[in-house]
């Protein structure tokens, strides 16, 4: 496994998505956790994603999936993770499974609510997983 650092600097949570770091590339790689410092401030809803890419020079991005299974259907969706605890600064470790199927990998943050002092990301790392 190898831990690398994400930013040099903080990033603030905006209303819209923005990429949190640099493209990873993370060819032939089974799986990522992001190690985010989160400083919430009056920010709500805090919200993370990993998108999926098949080459650092594409601009299509693709979502992480996430699905859940009824009676005969499986369904998809868009994953993100939402920290559910507004008010309270986190240090939540967050998974993602990339099979070695995911040569690259671009993560991004958004609030639901910035709030008059934006809560922003103050660190981050990654660690990836070889097959």
């Amino acid at each position: 496994m190898i831990t690398k650092k994400l930013i040099t600097a903080a990033q603030d949570f905006t209303a819209n998505w923005v990429d949190l770091g640099a493209e990873i590339d993370t060819a032939g790689k089974t799986g990522i956790l992001l190690w985010p410092e989160i400083d919430i401030n009056d920010s709500l809803n805090c919200r993370i994603r990993a998108k999926f890419k098949f080459a650092s020079d594409s601009a299509l991005e693709f979502d992480s999936p996430i699905r859940s299974t009824e009676a005969a259907v499986v369904k998809y969706q868009p994953h993100y993770y939402e920290l559910d605890v507004d008010g309270t600064d986190q240090n939540i470790p967050l998974h993602w499974v990339l099979y070695g199927l995911v040569p690259v990998v671009q993560f991004q943050i958004q609030a639901g609510t910035v709030g008059a002092s934006a809560g922003n990301v103050k660190s981050a790392w990654y660690t990836t997983k070889e097959g």
